[in-house]
């Protein structure tokens, strides 16, 4: 485990996600992450377990509604805007923009009770884990901090009928990114494909922590199923 950060210097990290866990072995990371001083939020829909939160330097930013009634989300979101008026006007104006670009009234909706948590926070770094979070939090690239892409292949099913759009969009965030994580040589090839920057992007192969995972002892021949 590495040493932590000096206190003086409190390093800050906003993970966005489409759900959660999308990966147990990324979980698993990012919950040590704190025991080396740094902050870490996550932004993701459903609320992560209980005791990852234990943490005090673990944080969960709801992008999803926890009530089902009506009159309580727009409540919220009320609450939301109100907050964002107060504290971070250029923010509001930049998702309430971003938000009207939604093909309907209900995905303008979404797309502003998935974003206005974020108004007014700043974080020294913002980690996308997969493409889908990328289209998710568009704006997030235009409050100029350091971006790192978990790039996978792209989805065109998941883009709906607005392909071209949704592709041109994509395009757009990857080549603004500070850096692009593959986890394989074929996902890079497929980044460079996109005719992004080589030097943005960076192989990170899956590895196994022999620590928190360990093989199973070997029962005896004796036991051995026939």
């Amino acid at each position: 485990m590495s040493n932590p950060l000096p206190g003086s210097l409190t390093f800050t990290l906003l993970v966005v996600t489409s759900s959660w866990p999308s990966d147990p072995f990324a979980a698993q990371a990012i919950k040590e992450l704190p025991d080396t001083g740094i902050d870490v939020s996550v932004t993701c829909r459903k609320r992560p377990d209980e005791d990852w939160l234990l943490h005090p330097r673990l944080r969960w930013v709801s992008a999803q509604p926890r009530y089902n009634w009506l009159s309580v989300r727009l409540f919220r979101l009320g609450w939301l805007m109100i907050r964002a008026v107060a504290t971070a006007l250029g923010d509001l104006r930049l998702l309430v923009s971003h938000a009207r670009q939604g093909r309907s009234h209900l995905e303008s909706l979404r797309a502003l009770y998935r974003l206005l948590p974020l108004a007014g926070r700043r974080w020294d770094l913002i980690y996308f884990n997969g493409v889908s979070a990328v289209l998710d939090y568009l704006p997030l690239f235009d409050l100029g901090r350091p971006v790192v892409i978990n790039y996978e292949e792209f989805n065109a099913d998941a883009a709906g009928s607005d392909l071209g759009a949704t592709r041109e969009s994509l395009h757009a965030a990857l080549r603004r990114a500070s850096v692009i994580h593959c986890a394989s040589e074929t996902i890079r090839q497929q980044a460079l494909g996109l005719r992004l920057e080589p030097a943005k992007i960076r192989v990170i192969r899956p590895a196994v922590d022999h620590i928190f995972f360990s093989p199973a002892r070997r029962r005896p021949p004796a036991f051995r199923r026939i």
